[in-house]
């Protein structure tokens, strides 16, 4: 992430890739590989949201609060670039914190837990506009790792998904009526992984109703030149001289538990279970017998279950001798050859995943003990853990107070450690997802990537997997197509967005509409202020008639917004005539308290003619102004004028044909002559 200081500029494919979102009222899902700014492109969006909708509020769900903490942190530099939405506020729901009807920041970053839960509460069926009001105040969705929506494909299961990114989807399918789908807020989804397979894909496509985003040949070929992928080994170390041995063993071992579990299993002893896959994924690692580290280990023995531990341990040491397991050499090994010998070890990281959370501390102390210059940690996704916690690991591993970090599945996805020049897999990826995800944390040019095989069958299984990965790849260049319903009206509408209204920095307490009558009154005796709010587009427009003169407002997102805009610009014109203080009745010392005109006798300049005059004092000509045709919007019933000079083209945008047109004299005025606007 780029510091404020230095302007973050999208890459040319994140600029493709973030039109094609906006280009219709559709939802999308964003599939790029790991560390190209799948990211970035959603807070492109998220700012184009927040420009478009002024009167709603943005959702980013992360799959766990370790990324909820590091996607808030990022936007907040984000949106320091853009003067528009720098000073939104942002909001980040870890812990205990409760969501709120009444919350006042606009950006969200949640889990999608937490965020459904709070979205079931406000969601009442009974009622017609129930889902209106429930979804209504959003404008947009993003979803972080949004394959997590669905349930992997396997031979045995197809059933849906119970991660909560399914439920919320499932409540979003639930607008159906016009009205709804009206109300409903753009998705957006965010994945280097969309599926295990084809049917995955088109059932994610299905579940988020939306098109999967595409770049051409060249447009890839651009995007992989930012593209750092790392090389990938598969190490049998079943082909390590000396290591046959241990491994047959093993691997009987291993078949022995996997036939226990199921009679277990069949008899509900679930603790058994448990107690059977946290042994087996030590003894991988590790060994078996007195080579068992958990045995040995203080802090393990008071494990409630640790009889029972003990007790498997023991059946298998009376079957099998106590072996060293060849995967913890070869950790060992990968570490010390990865290790820079020269000053720069200070910038060497590396993650090795395990599959359970004894593994990880059993690991973490057994590599701070054998190895020099490794400083080891780990971090486990356990409900006992404080988020905190895990979210101050990472950065204390960002920072390099310690330089490997052993970890469950709770990072594989996500987390943002760029200086990683290596992972490591204790055991093969189960799907092309895990795959992509783990090998995605290796960040760092010129990364490594090491899969550990302990037999030949661990290898296959990686192999088909890569070759599943290829074809799943040259599936999402068709950019399989689903039946997609609208979101959220006028997002393909590129019409001003309605604007709040920013009173002046010396503006009084009084309204607008209060400060107006009150000025009239005093000066004009009479106060017969008429007053229309039109709509256009997403908002209303607002028109003060008095005394036979219109002043119209600025297009805003309610009808009491913009009849206080249309005041206030009625305000301001009479300002530029008599002198008024900004927001105030106040006058300043140079004007004439006596009788004044009324407003209709005063004429102002439009900036059609002081467009005119300026380039004729320019020696120039204003019938070299190519007027094109004004059109007007059937949606937003917006007129636009464009006006070409010198090989400029200035636009401008109205309520009608004559706002329109002075729209564009200002543009050019502003670009070509600015003086003359003072």
């Amino acid at each position: 992430m780029a510091s404020t200081k230095e302007k973050i500029e999208l890459r040319p494919y994140q600029k493709i890739l973030s039109q094609q979102c906006l280009e219709d009222d559709g939802n999308y899902i964003v599939t790029l590989p790991t560390g190209t700014g799948k990211t970035m492109i959603a807070f492109t969006l998220m700012c184009e949201a927040l420009k478009r909708h002024q009167m709603k509020k943005i959702v980013f769900l992360c799959t766990t609060q370790i990324l909820a903490e590091q996607q808030a942190l990022y936007f907040t530099e984000f949106k320091k670039q853009n003067a528009d939405i720098e000073s939104v506020g942002v909001e980040k729901f870890i812990g205990t914190m409760k969501i709120t009807n009444n919350m006042e920041n606009r950006v969200m970053f949640v889990t999608p837990a937490k965020f459904y839960s709070f979205l079931n509460q406000c969601y009442d069926r009974k009622d017609k506009e129930g889902f209106e009001k429930a979804f209504g105040r959003y404008s947009m969705f993003i979803f972080d790792e949004c394959h997590n929506a669905v349930t992997l494909e396997t031979s045995n299961n197809k059933s849906e998904s119970n991660h909560f990114y399914h439920e919320i989807l499932r409540l979003y399918k639930e607008g159906q009526t016009t009205k709804a789908q009206q109300s409903r807020p753009k998705i957006i989804g965010l994945t280097a992984s969309p599926g295990d397979g084809q049917d995955c894909v088109r059932r994610l496509a299905d579940m988020f109703e939306g098109q999967l985003t595409l770049l051409s040949e060249t447009e890839q070929k651009d995007m992989m030149k930012y593209c750092k992928i790392p090389s990938t080994e598969k190490i049998a170390l079943y082909e390590d001289p000396g290591c046959e041995e241990n491994l047959n063993i093993l691997t009987k071992i291993l078949d022995d538990v996997n036939v226990r579990k199921k009679s277990l299993q069949k008899y509900g002893m679930f603790d058994d279970i448990s107690v059977c896959e946290k042994l087996t994924a030590v003894w991988r690692i590790f060994g078996w017998g007195d080579k068992n580290p958990m045995m040995h280990d203080d802090e393990i023995k008071k494990i409630k279950l640790f009889y029972k531990f003990e007790e498997y341990n023991t059946q298998v040491q009376n079957l099998y001798q106590s072996k060293v397991s060849p995967v913890i050499q070869r950790v060992e090994n990968i570490i010390e050859e990865a290790l820079p010998t020269n000053k720069k070890i200070s910038e060497f990281r590396a993650i090795v995943f395990v599959k359970n959370i004894v593994s990880a501390q059993l690991l973490a102390k057994h590599l701070n003990e054998k190895l020099e210059n490794v400083y080891a940690d780990y971090i486990v996704g356990r409900a006992e853990d404080k988020k905190e916690t895990q979210q101050n690991k990472i950065e204390e591993f960002r920072k390099g107070n310690f330089n490997v970090l052993v970890a469950t599945s709770v990072v594989e996805e996500g987390i943002d450690v760029r200086s990683c020049k290596l992972v490591i897999r204790t055991e093969p990826p189960q799907t092309i997802i895990t795959n992509i995800q783990s090998r995605g944390r290796a960040r760092y040019p010129e990364a490594e990537y090491k899969i550990l095989c302990v037999n030949s069958d661990e290898k296959t299984e990686v192999i088909k997997l890569e070759e599943k990965e290829e074809v799943l790849n040259k599936y999402l260049q068709s950019r399989p197509t689903v039946t997609r319903k609208p979101c959220t009206t006028s997002w393909s509408d590129m019409s001003p967005p309605p604007i709040l209204h920013k009173p002046q920095e010396k503006a009084s307490s009084k309204s607008p509409v209060t400060e107006l009558k009150e000025y009239l009154e005093k000066k004009y005796g009479k106060a017969e202020v008429k007053y229309t709010e039109e709509k256009v587009g997403n908002g209303f427009v607002g028109k003060c008639t008095y005394d036979g003169e219109v002043f119209e407002g600025e297009l805003r997102g309610n009808k009491r917004e913009a009849k206080a805009s249309a005041a206030m610009a009625a305000l301001e014109a009479l300002k530029q005539r008599k002198q008024i203080q900004p927001g105030t009745l106040h006058l300043d010392d140079s004007y004439d308290s006596s009788p004044s005109p009324s407003p209709s006798s005063i004429s102002k300049k439009s900036y059609v003619t002081v467009l005119k005059e300026a380039i004729e004092a320019n020696r120039g000509t204003f019938e070299k102004m190519d007027a094109k045709k004004c059109n007007m919007d059937e949606n937003s019933k917006l007129w636009t004028q464009t006006w070409e000079y010198n090989g400029q083209v200035f636009e401008g945008i109205g309520t009608s044909k004559s706002k329109a047109k002075d729209a564009a004299a200002k543009d050019a005025l502003e670009q070509l002559f600015p003086e003359h606007l003072n």
